[in-house]
């Protein structure tokens, strides 16, 4: 299964694919580029960091196996919406560009995230990503779709194996444990003051296909092994099972766990009402700036039109 990787290529992006991802290489970048490249690196990531500090207890492992000076693949199970920035706060020495579809990817509420990031909307079609990579760039993919409160990946997709073989770049397993509610299917964003830890493992090098189209069968077998490795970062013989006796409680202490209660309630409102208007506040600033960038590219196309019919 593993093999030497190829020398990666270097291609450069064209205008119109760039624009789709937010970045622009081999073009000089417009004001409105530049900005968006600030708010990320000064706005959106240092945000993210401080939610994480405040309302999570992270711990990290592994992370010497990421490549530094190559592109590569993250590869990890999806929990939450968090998990991007998550991993996006400690890989600060390249940005990560997430596979997103394009159903996700357009939604009102989520687009001035992916725009800032610099994710790439997908809908079956992998060519974006495949550039990029080819260019040097990281690229991260959900293999298993969409969110699962499991720390247990059933079943992966073919994208991850796809880009693998099609582009010879090496695959960084990443596994994501957080403290999840089984009542719960679908988690938005992890349970708030809980733990999570992520771990990095070895890359896996996939041999580099030589033709456009790979056999389903060897996909399959590539995706298999891909969701093996991430699985087997969640380490199920660690766990041990905590049987206690629950204490009998007095008026006392039940009226205290219940004002408790109502406290940690009020905080999280608090929490996250704060929140809200932090990214209210950022989207209205990248709706003011996207307008203001296309109306300067509109008035600026619009003289040279009027130039050309006076000559």
């Amino acid at each position: 299964m593993k093999s030497k990787i190829g020398t990666l290529e270097h291609h450069t992006l064209k205008e119109k694919q760039t624009k789709k991802i937010g970045i622009k290489r081999g073009v000089r970048k417009s004001i409105g580029d530049k900005l968006l490249d600030a708010m990320y690196d000064y706005l959106l990531r240092p945000i993210f960091a401080v939610i994480l500090k405040l309302f999570y207890r992270t711990e990290v492992t592994g992370k010497e196996n990421v490549p530094k000076d190559k592109g590569y693949i993250i590869a990890v199970n999806h929990h939450s919406y968090l998990d991007g920035p998550f991993i996006g706060t400690v890989l600060r020495g390249m940005y990560v560009h997430w596979v997103v579809s394009k159903a996700v990817y357009y939604q009102w509420y989520l687009r001035p995230i992916f725009s800032i990031s610099r994710s790439v909307p997908v809908n079956g079609c992998t060519k974006l990503a495949e550039e990029l990579l080819k260019n040097g760039e990281a690229v991260g993919i959900f293999p298993q779709g969409a969110i699962c409160c499991s720390n247990r990946i059933a079943k992966g997709r073919h994208g991850v194996a796809v880009l693998a073989m099609k582009t010879g770049a090496p695959v960084i397993p990443c596994h994501i444990e957080a403290d999840t509610d089984p009542n719960v299917k679908i988690q938005l964003v992890p349970k708030l003051f809980t733990g999570l830890r992520l771990k990095f493992g070895k890359p896996i090098y996939l041999k580099k296909s030589e033709t456009e189209t790979i056999p389903k069968d060897i996909l399959n077998d590539a995706v298999d092994y891909i969701i093996r490795e991430i699985n087997g970062l969640y380490d199920l013989e660690q766990k041990k099972e905590v049987i206690y006796r629950v204490p009998i409680e007095s008026k006392f202490d039940i009226l205290k766990r219940k004002i408790w209660g109502g406290i940690m309630a009020v905080r999280n409102t608090i929490a996250w009402i704060s929140l809200g208007s932090i990214y209210m506040l950022l989207s209205m600033i990248l709706m003011f700036v996207c307008r203001a960038d296309s109306t300067k590219e509109l008035m600026r196309r619009n003289i040279e039109n009027m130039l050309e019919k006076a000559d």
